[in-house]
C-alpha cells in the first residue's frame, strides 16, 4: 500500500472536500478505523495505480483499482420531475461552468458566438466577455439538451 493511503480514523472533513467526507463516512463509519485506505477526491482522469476510491474513472482502460462510491451527492445526484413539454423545448446547447482549461477555452473560442448555443463562463478571472450568470436547474430545463460544466455534452435531440 502507497503512502497515499490513510487509516480510515485519518479521514478528515475539510472545507474543499466536505461532501466527499460526509459521503465517505457513510460507508467507512462500518470498518474499523485502523484500516488504510486511498481516496482520490474530485474528477478522475488517470486510473488509480492501487485500489483507491473513487467517485468517476476514465472509460477506458483496466479499472480494476476505481472502488467507485456515490460522493458528491449533493451535486451529482439531484433529480427532478420536467414537466415541460420536449417539443417546446428550445434547440440550443446551452452551458455555464468554469472556464479555466485549455481544452474548454478552445471550445469556447470555436462555439460561444454560435448561433446554436448559449454558452457563459461563470468564473471571473479571465475572457471577461464570456462571462454570463448561472442558470437555475429550471432554467436548463427549457432547453432540449445542456452542456454540463465537467464537460459532458449531451446531444440536441
Amino acid at each position: 500500500m502507497s503512502n497515499e493511503s490513510i487509516a480510515l480514523s485519518e479521514l478528515k472533513l475539510t472545507k474543499k472536500h466536505s461532501t466527499y467526507y460526509f459521503d465517505s463516512y457513510e460507508f467507512i463509519r462500518y470498518f474499523d478505523e485502523k484500516l488504510k485506505a486511498k481516496f482520490i477526491f474530485g474528477d478522475v482522469t488517470k486510473v488509480p495505480d492501487e485500489p483507491s476510491i473513487v467517485k468517476s474513472r476514465p472509460l477506458r482502460g483496466d479499472n480494476a483499482n476505481s472502488i467507485v462510491l456515490k460522493l458528491d451527492k449533493v451535486r451529482h445526484f439531484i433529480f427532478t420531475k420536467d414537466k415541460k413539454e420536449f417539443l417546446k423545448k428550445k434547440n440550443l446547447l446551452i452551458g455555464r461552468g468554469v472556464v479555466k482549461r485549455e481544452h474548454r477555452i478552445r471550445f469556447f473560442e470555436m462555439y460561444f458566438n454560435h448561433p446554436m448555443c448559449d454558452l457563459g463562463q461563470i468564473n471571473r478571472n479571465k475572457n471577461s466577455h464570456w462571462i454570463k450568470k448561472r442558470l437555475t436547474i429550471d432554467e436548463h430545463l427549457d432547453y432540449k439538451s445542456f452542456y454540463v460544466s465537467k464537460g459532458t455534452m449531451l446531444p440536441v435531440t
